[in-house]
């Protein structure tokens, strides 16, 4: 096939079907199971409806490398479903190929292409000018990059890599250097194993990324999960790619904090509290850590629970975490305009750090120190 190529690219990792929720209803966690399952299905049909050529599947589609007969039935269905378009996996470290995986012992659809070996593949769609290379994961661990040796390419073709891995730091998950990716000649590098995305990138010739988790699993998972959404064009040799994330998750998971050195009564903290949600716009798709900070005052009555019970109405989850200091005095040092207020402020980065052991040493210092401005003898 010659002259320019022009494909529909819809590239996903990490989607983990049957990982258990770790939140504190069951009937939630069933909820969230239902829910993951519910942003495949959506990821399905947005693939069918807009005519995608080519699905990528980089790695960890199922949490383990057994799967449930209704997830199995399921994942059957919907690739079904997408009878026209060519899907493309390749199994992480989750999911490895095994004798006994979901990949050798399912029938999938003609239409799906799964690689089966830790080394290189390569899958030639002449139809459309592309050729996608691959590997898998076929236990836990991959302790070296299938293509730091890379392979000869044709440069008519759009090359594409699909794959598992960590880029940067030593990782027993299949680890890739930068000159890996740089040096590769492939036009683009699919990649899953990093839950959360931070876009499609560019080096040299070669555009890579990670779309990130589906659906986040957890706290350090935070914002929407989707897919990335590219149109891959090749003429003349030349490739350019125009990437873009899309949403398919229900919920998000986000972690607030908020200083509560300036709340005197019970009253006021919740309102702070209620208007910190309400400007990140936080309602019943969030699952939500709130994690107070600061001095808290004396006055200030209310129980853990009396403040997770005003605010898990309005969310789908929340977990409180109080990092707060009490007050030394009672007046409040944020607002105090003398000496007294600047020492509170110089110190307010340690006394809100997340090091508990840094936030210690700042509350000390800040007692001591308000005491000598007194004229107290800390000696």
């Amino acid at each position: 096939m010659r002259g320019t190529k022009m494909i529909k690219v819809l590239h996903t990792a990490d989607i983990h079907l049957d990982v258990p929720f770790k939140i504190a209803s069951v009937a939630k966690a069933q909820t969230r199971r239902s829910e993951l399952r519910g942003a495949l299905s959506s990821l399905f049909t947005y693939a069918r409806l807009e005519h995608f050529d080519l699905i990528l599947i980089a790695g960890d589609m199922f949490d383990r490398e057994f799967a449930t007969p209704d997830t199995v039935a399921l994942v059957l269905r919907e690739m079904a479903a997408c009878s026209d378009c060519r899907i493309v996996i390749s199994p992480g470290n989750h999911d490895p190929y095994t004798p006994g995986s979901v990949w050798a012992k399912s029938k999938f659809p003609d239409n799906i292409y799964i690689f089966r070996s830790p080394t290189l593949e390569r899958i030639s769609f002449d139809d459309i000018g592309v050729d996608v290379y691959g590997y898998a994961f076929t236990g836990p661990y991959m302790d070296a990059c299938p293509f730091s040796e890379p392979p000869e390419l044709d440069p008519s073709r759009i090359n594409i890599l699909c794959g598992h891995g960590c880029i940067g730091g030593s990782s027993r998950h299949c680890p890739i250097t930068a000159d890996d990716i740089s040096h590769s000649g492939f036009d683009y590098i699919a990649l899953g194993h990093i839950h959360n995305s931070d876009g499609i990138k560019r080096v040299g010739r070669t555009w890579y990324g990670y779309p990130g988790a589906l659906e986040g699993h957890d706290f350090s998972e935070p914002g929407f999960g989707g897919a990335v959404v590219a149109t891959m064009r090749k003429d003349g040799g030349v490739f350019d790619c125009d990437a873009r994330g899309r949403r398919f998750s229900r919920r998000r998971f986000e972690t607030l904090t908020v200083d509560a050195s300036a709340v005197r009564t019970d009253t006021d903290l919740l309102a702070l509290i209620d208007g910190k949600i309400a400007a990140h716009g936080y309602g019943e798709e969030t699952q939500l850590r709130l994690v107070l900070t600061g001095f808290l005052s004396s006055d200030v009555a209310l129980s853990e629970s009396a403040v997770l019970d005003h605010i898990s109405p309005s969310l789908f989850y929340a977990e409180l975490v109080m990092n707060t200091e009490p007050l030394p005095e009672g007046d409040g040092l944020d607002l105090d305009p003398t000496v007294r207020g600047a020492f509170y402020a110089s110190l307010r980065p340690e006394l809100e750090s997340d090091d508990p052991e840094l936030r210690r040493t700042a509350s000390d210092a800040l007692r001591y120190g308000l005491s000598a401005l007194r004229g107290d003898n800390i000696l």
